[in-house]
């Protein structure tokens, strides 16, 4: 009797060590205000590994690549295009598109119901569920999804028609970048678009672009976003067939990894200190970067502020000081996600 409740109590926790994980939506669709903070991982030879049960991906020697993404969830409302996705939750802003997305959340699903930018607005008639609860182990769904825009003064009609494939298809360890992560779930995403371009005097359609995207998330039952993900994504115009163009990446979630890339580095330094009329500030950037150089007193009230762009490896920026009266300073430089101080003496 008590080797067969060792045995039992062996059972149970081997079971706790490797416990599966279920997405719900009250743990991980999103609200406003929810901080999205990414870094990108280097997919040179990258492999999402296999799947099943216990598994453990060990991405140990992932090296982090440049760049970080830095946004939030905001209210659909503050957007310039809310009138066009009166049923969104939430929606979210990428700077590098100028593309907002939008969401609809609910107890059973988070569903993408359609992008805009000042080039074209798409709202899909025909909703996308972009990830559906409870998810766990094993768990699957298939959706089609639509969507259409008119450019009436152009004549054109653009005409969105895709599918979507998810299935939760491994759960076990994950290791990453000297982080050990336990009781991971991940999930295989396939999406297959047809974007249609329409001359709506003539009926033609003088273009499709055909999108296909692969991606892997790996997902802790207490984050709100992926802790990893790699995407693949081919695309390929009817008009230039056989022309494949591929894009791969990797994100790291921050907020859940505390993993980054430091956008300061190298050598930070600013000359001559003391300085009498030019500051010259000497930056070793690993990614081309948007700064903000402010110049406070002792008292931190700021004097002169301005922007700069800096680009991958060694930037020098210069600034005039010589108006500036005796005493002690601060040069703050900052980007989206980190600052840093340096003092230096003006002594004319």
């Amino acid at each position: 009797m008590k080797k067969l409740l060792f045995v039992c109590m062996m059972n149970i926790c081997f079971f706790n060590l490797n416990a599966q994980i279920t997405l719900t939506a009250a743990q991980h669709n999103p609200i406003v205000g929810d901080l999205i903070k990414m870094s990108f991982g280097d997919t040179t030879n990258f492999n999402p590994g296999d799947t099943g049960a216990n598994h453990t991906w060990d991405f140990s020697s992932l090296t982090l690549a440049t760049g970080n993404i830095n946004t939030a969830y905001i209210s659909p409302g503050s957007t310039p295009y809310a009138a066009s996705f009166p049923a969104a939750s939430v929606s979210l802003y990428e700077s590098s598109l100028f593309t907002y997305t939008y969401y609809k959340v609910s107890a059973s699903s988070m569903n993408l119901i359609g992008i805009a930018n000042p080039g074209l607005t798409l709202p899909y008639n025909d909703e996308e569920i972009y990830t559906k609860y409870p998810f766990t182990f094993r768990s699957f769904y298939n959706d089609n999804f639509h969507g259409s825009f008119t450019d009436i003064p152009n004549a054109l009609k653009y005409d969105r028609t895709g599918t979507i494939s998810s299935i939760a298809d491994g759960y076990g360890i994950l290791k990453l970048h000297g982080k050990v992560f336990n009781n991971v779930l991940r999930l295989k995403t396939i999406q297959q678009m047809d974007d249609a371009s329409i001359d709506t005097d003539m009926g033609d359609t003088f273009e499709t672009k055909h999108i296909y995207t692969r991606t892997y998330t790996w997902w802790t039952a207490i984050d709100k976003l992926p802790i990893l993900e790699f995407t693949y994504m081919s695309q390929e115009s009817d008009l230039l067939p056989g022309l494949l163009q591929e894009t791969k990446y990797i994100k790291i979630n921050q907020l859940a990894t505390s993993i980054r890339v430091d956008p300061f580095p190298g050598n930070v330094r600013i000359y001559p200190n003391p300085c009498t009329d030019k500051l010259l500030l000497e930056i070793n950037s690993p990614f081309n970067q948007s700064l903000t150089y402010s110049i406070c007193d002792m008292s931190g009230r700021i004097i002169l502020s301005k922007q700069s762009e800096v680009f991958t490896g060694y930037n020098r920026v210069e600034t005039d000081v010589s108006l500036l009266s005796n005493g002690v300073y601060s040069l703050k430089i900052n980007n989206t996600t980190t600052n840093l101080t340096l003092k230096f003496l003006i002594c004319n």
